[in-house]
């Protein structure tokens, strides 16, 4: 006979259950899940391509690695992400291939969601989870500096930084902090300068969380998404206000990352068609390329402005995995994975005709 737990114990776990949720689902549903788990015979590597040629592969592993992040700099590329170890992520960052410290505590899951570089200084957002009064890890945002943290948030709440820029000696960073509303959790979308809060991007009445950012002439850009499950429409902030809401209405839409070139503000992400998602890139609050047919799911999580030309950087299903791909000025530029396993490009840095994109691409496992 199959004995069921006494409901003294069944509360506390589907508390705990419920708690684990909240604190590592933050964000909008209109975002495509990411990394994809790979297959048990297949590990996940971490990729930097140039121009459609990978210039570093991680060892595969059991785990594996995932590039959230690449920059440029006189110094050569770097890299960021994250990997699996010892039944906890890690953040990890390299300059051209070789591996630079970040003090994070071994003891702690954390992950790199973003990475922004100038001069000197090489800067990572993202998160580091510690125990919190949500029953369960609760993630702190944070910043690291040339290796050394800032916390962004104290801990008491869910939160994540998801996007980065710098300007001169400031740094800038966007995401989303949970807030209770009575029984429930509302995302409020942030942005965050120097370690300290600048601006809240919306009021907690509806889900809200910003995930790019971008800093041009004095000015702060974001880009996330704001609304009710189903009607979310993706957003663009400057200096704190709404600067323009894209799609949305009856469909989901998000920002994933905004650009700017002069006058211009670029944002890319992805739309709802109703039944799939669909990669778009917008130019100043309307649609500048709609990147793929509608036709199989596709996420936009890059973009990056040089000149006349603009980039996105992303994924497209073929049908049973993701497959990382580059289009140039709304046309498809290169596909970067063989469609074998899954892949994801997540993003893209630019300096004169050379193309660096960083993400995921799945091998067979040694």
């Amino acid at each position: 006979m199959r004995r069921s737990l006494p409901r003294a114990v069944l509360v506390p776990i589907a508390l705990v259950l419920a708690a684990l949720a909240l604190a590592l689902g933050l964000g909008c549903p209109a975002r495509p899940t990411r990394g994809a788990r790979p297959g048990p015979a297949e590990a996940k590597v971490a990729k930097v391509w140039k121009n459609a040629v990978p210039v570093f592969t991680s060892r595969p592993g059991a785990a594996g690695r995932e590039a959230n992040g690449v920059a440029l700099s006189e110094a050569g590329w770097f890299a960021m992400g994250t990997e699996l170890q010892n039944y906890r992520n890690r953040i990890w960052v390299v300059r051209n291939g070789r591996e630079l410290p970040l003090a994070t505590d071994p003891n702690r899951p954390a992950e790199g969601l973003a990475l922004a570089v100038s001069g000197a200084d090489v800067c990572v957002a993202g998160y580091e989870s510690t125990g919190g009064p949500w029953l369960g890890p609760v993630p702190v945002a944070k910043v690291w500096k040339n290796g050394l943290a800032v916390d962004l948030t104290d801990g008491t709440a869910p939160a994540k930084a998801w996007g980065l820029a710098l300007a001169g000696k400031d740094v800038y960073a966007a995401g989303c902090e949970a807030a209770k509303v009575g029984t429930d959790r509302v995302d409020v979308a942030k942005v965050w300068k120097n370690g300290r809060l600048l601006y809240s991007l919306s009021d907690g009445t509806e889900d809200a969380c910003a995930y790019g950012i971008a800093v041009s002439g004095g000015d702060v850009y974001a880009a996330g998404c704001e609304g009710r499950e189903g009607a979310r429409a993706a957003k663009v902030w400057k200096n704190g206000a709404v600067l323009s809401s894209l799609g949305g209405g009856s469909r989901d839409a998000v920002a994933e990352e905004v650009a700017v070139s002069g006058r211009d503000v670029y944002a890319a992400g992805q739309e709802s068609n109703g039944t799939h998602l669909v990669g778009k890139v917008w130019k100043n609050g309307a649609v500048l390329y709609t990147l793929t047919d509608g036709t199989r799911n596709a996420g936009v999580e890059g973009i990056a402005v040089a000149g006349p030309d603009v980039y996105a950087v992303g994924h497209e299903s073929n049908g049973s995995v993701r497959v990382a791909k580059v289009w140039k000025n709304g046309a498809l530029l290169a596909t970067l994975s063989d469609g074998t396993g899954a892949a994801e490009a997540r993003a893209v840095a630019v300096q004169g005709t050379d193309v660096y994109v960083a993400g995921f691409d799945t091998v067979k496992a040694r």
